[in-house]
């Protein structure tokens, strides 16, 4: 047996009704057999379908042990049976009690996705076993949902089809690396953009070339419409026409106008990298390092016209340590929100969630980072300026100046309260060892002394 990879929204395979089987062998044992071991190794998921493996065919398997989903102390009171783990080929529900209820679901195929969805309490099943026999089923409570969602599978029908929470006119607004991170995430879930606002590209080097920003490099490569603009106001007219759903807003480095705020019909949703009302503005990850704090997080925030303002509808905490710089610490937050934001559209677009009116007398606020704020102050506490090597990782870096020339500091680490300084970049020379840079600049001994 082997295991077998999980598709996941928005592929195709999943929409497709599956054909019936006709041919009991050894292929379709097999076949059974793997998804088998493939339900049992994600551990808590309970049913897998085999359009959920790429296979268009009516074939579901199901096992579900409350143990291994409830705390120990519940064990007892837990009423639900455990269910063996269970083949039906060609299930078909033939009754079904006009009593319903709604639970959350969640679904292999979505990840980081769950829902309230409703099902009937009770259901009648015939399927056939993997040897062709007829199988008889009545099922109820947790056992009876589980059978309508994996025959959903079936039919082609997903969680977030019944829910009807699909809105299909989204559009992206973002710039850099930790936006096309979380426009990674939505393009792969039932939220993809149909189109992304970002700022114009821009020359770099000393050929001053144009560069595409990697939002847009993102949109390219999922076929998504981009506009690009140094102004978002000036679109504010053509986003209104297109009388879109939502607007998602990730680190686009523009404010972004009253008129295009209540333009979506669900508003504009914000993924913000602090746990807010702390570190509102355009460097909450630099503020978080330089403060040496020892937790921070992501904020998902429906938008108002004030920066960093309007109401919360989720967040998510981060532990953070010594060892992250800007750079690290942003692909873990933008991972962590593009999954949270995910998550929360479900049960936002279905009004589940109420937002949260932010405590503004403790909000804090950050600023735009300059160039000269790299530039270390040797009469600094050590621990002040390896924080700040760390926050200004890329740019502008913490720098000093030797000759006349500058001297980045890349890399350094506090022992016993001292600074030790790991990785150096004189201008015009490649990163290196500090050790290494000692032994060719023995005659800057007073230098050498002075950050050492």
């Amino acid at each position: 047996m082997s295991k077998l990879e999980i598709l996941t929204e928005p592929n195709p395979t999943l929409h497709e009704k599956c054909k019936k089987v006709k041919f009991f062998d050894d292929k379709l044992k097999k076949l059974a057999h793997d998804m088998g071991k493939t339900l049992l190794d994600n551990n808590i998921y309970i049913g897998l379908a085999a359009p959920q493996i790429g296979k268009s065919i009516r074939l579901i398997v199901i096992e579900y042990d409350p143990r291994r989903v409830l705390p120990e102390e519940e064990w007892e009171k837990c009423k639900e049976k455990p269910i063996p783990l269970t083949y039906l080929v060609n299930p078909k529900i033939t009754w079904c009690s006009p009593e319903k209820e709604s639970g959350n679901e969640g679904c292999l195929s979505l990840p980081d996705i769950e829902i309230p969805v409703e099902r009937h309490k009770e259901v009648n099943v015939i399927a056939q076993d993997l040897n062709g026999n007829k199988i008889k089923i009545r099922a109820k409570g947790f056992f009876a949902k589980i059978i309508q969602h994996e025959i959903d599978h079936l039919e082609g029908i997903l969680i977030t089809d019944r829910a009807n929470i699909k809105p299909s006119r989204i559009i992206f607004a973002g710039t850099p690396q930790f936006s096309a991170t979380i426009l990674e995430r939505i393009i792969k879930s039932p939220y993809k953009p149909y189109l992304v606002v970002t700022e114009p590209d821009k020359p770099t080097g000393r050929g001053r070339k144009l560069e595409e920003n990697p939002v847009k490099i993102a949109a390219q490569k999922a076929g998504i419409e981009i506009w690009q603009t140094k102004s978002i106001r000036q679109l504010a007219e053509k986003i209104k026409n297109l009388n879109p759903d939502l607007l998602i807003v990730a680190a686009y480095g523009q404010i972004i106008p009253k008129d295009i705020l209540i333009a979506p019909k669900f508003g504009c949703v914000n993924v913000h990298p602090s746990l807010l009302p702390q570190y509102r503005g355009a460097a909450p990850i630099h503020a978080a390092i330089l403060n040496g704090d020892a937790i921070t997080g992501v904020t998902i925030m429906k938008m108002d016209e004030k920066i960093d303002h309007g109401p919360i509808l989720s967040q998510i905490e981060f532990p953070l340590n010594h060892q992250y710089d800007t750079p690290t610490l942003s692909d873990v937050l933008a991972h962590l929100g593009g999954n949270l934001l995910v998550n929360t559209l479900s049960l936002y677009l279905l009004k589940e969630i109420k937002p949260q009116k932010q405590n503004h007398n403790l909000a804090t606020f950050t600023k735009l980072i300059q160039k000269d704020d790299g530039r270390i102050k040797w009469n600094e506490n050590p621990i002040a300026i390896e924080r700040k090597i760390r926050a200004y990782k890329n740019w502008p870096g913490a720098y000093t100046a030797l000759n006349g020339k500058k001297l980045k500091i890349h890399q350094a680490h506090i022992d016993n309260g001292k600074l030790i300084i790991d990785r150096v970049q004189l201008e015009g020379k490649n990163e290196m060892d500090f050790s290494e840079f000692q032994r060719g600049y023995r005659k800057n001994i007073d230098f050498l002394n002075k950050i050492c």
